[in-house]
């Protein structure tokens, strides 16, 4: 007996609001009363129109409430997600589905997540799902509360949490364009601004993990943004300790194929 195939549920949705939340990211808000409630970082798959031509884009689901959640979506290039991102507007039908993704927290002293403003959304998402842990049904282990985080010993890193008060470690390391595209994330973030240099290489963030000093404990590692950079980003990686069982990689898209390096999801 062949295996039947598993496919993700369709949804019907409606976009609710549209803004801008920097320059280069729009927040979607879109309703979809039969998507259920995903886990952390978990994406939607949209459907949309490419000239006529059905293509597919995924963003990560943020904010998720009672079948609304928010898409936030980098503007980038000239592809069909940064059109449907830039044109979006209340009361336009949105046909998607998901939620998708296998993505899952770990049990861990400390958190590193590593990425670009195409994953930032993601990192947001897990690192709140690590602050409370009761709505995040992919955490291995019990994580506590994580408050505000009041410093610390590595000036590269601020923001987030205070690990001396409870709960796991949660760091970042995110490399954006500018300062105009951070956004807040519940951990300790180092931002990294590459400026008028093209995204999508492994050097800014290289550079950032060799001067990373890892806590004690056991930690876990998240590599999520362009494909290649997280490949290049490996080796680093492993002299932490994160490797194997205790490293996630993720390519949210790819600076050399022109298909997704016009449209890069964002999540």
């Amino acid at each position: 007996m062949s295996t039947p195939i598993r496919r993700t549920p369709r949804h019907a949705g409606t976009v609710v609001a549209a803004r801008a939340l920097t320059p280069r990211t729009r927040r979607i808000t879109i309703t979809a009363p039969t998507l259920p409630p995903p886990r952390p970082a978990q994406d939607v798959e949209l459907v949309l129109d490419d000239g006529g031509r059905r293509c597919k884009r995924r963003y990560t689901v943020a904010g998720y409430r009672d079948g609304t959640f928010h898409v936030d979506a980098v503007l980038h290039g000239e592809g069909p997600g940064a059109r449907w991102a830039a044109s979006a507007r209340p009361g336009d039908a949105v046909d998607l589905c998901g939620p998708r993704g296998r993505i899952e927290l770990a049990d861990a002293d400390w958190h590193l997540f590593v990425g670009d403003e195409a994953s930032l959304p993601a990192i947001i998402e897990l690192a709140a799902a690590l602050a409370a842990p009761g709505r995040a049904s992919g955490l291995a282990g019990a994580a506590g509360a994580i408050p505000a985080f009041s410093g610390g010993a590595d000036p590269a890193f601020s923001g987030g949490a205070d690990p001396a008060r409870g709960g796991p470690k949660v760091m970042a390391i995110i490399e954006v364009a500018t300062a105009t595209d951070e956004l807040p994330v519940p951990a300790q973030v180092s931002w990294l601004h590459r400026g008028d240099r093209p995204a999508g290489a492994p050097d800014l963030l290289q550079a950032a993990l060799a001067r990373f000093r890892a806590p004690s404990g056991a930690g876990y590692g998240y590599a999520l943004g362009e494909s290649r950079t997280v490949a290049a980003l490996r080796p680093r990686l492993a002299e932490l300790g994160l490797a194997g069982e205790r490293l996630y990689l993720k390519g949210y898209w790819n600076a050399w194929d022109p298909r997704r390096r016009a449209a890069p999801p964002s999540g």
